[in-house]
């Protein structure tokens, strides 16, 4: 998560309440494949959660259950984001 304008603390609220519930998820349920994460601190306004799984395909799965808390945290971001004017984004991933 990159934020933009640091005054729009509510902007960024939501992002950083969802997070620990969806790493909590993920920690109880093993059979969705994460093996690992970090939580960093990329600077100032750079906030980077690093997950390691198995594969691709099990993480993408686990991202799309609708039953889960990763896909409704997911579009809610995308949807605050886009009314937010661009006070909070994400951060381009290393490939």
């Amino acid at each position: 998560m990159r934020i933009n304008r640091l005054r729009a603390f509510s902007s960024r609220l939501p992002a950083f309440m969802s997070m620990p519930r969806m790493v909590r998820e993920l920690w109880q349920e093993e059979a969705d494949g994460l093996l690992d994460h970090k939580v960093l601190h990329g600077g100032p306004r750079d906030f980077y959660v690093v997950q390691y799984w198995p594969d691709k395909e099990r993480l993408l799965a686990h991202a799309h259950q609708q039953n889960k808390q990763h896909r409704p945290a997911w579009t809610a971001f995308n949807r605050r984001a886009r009314a937010g004017k661009g006070h909070v984004g994400t951060v381009r991933s290393a490939r």
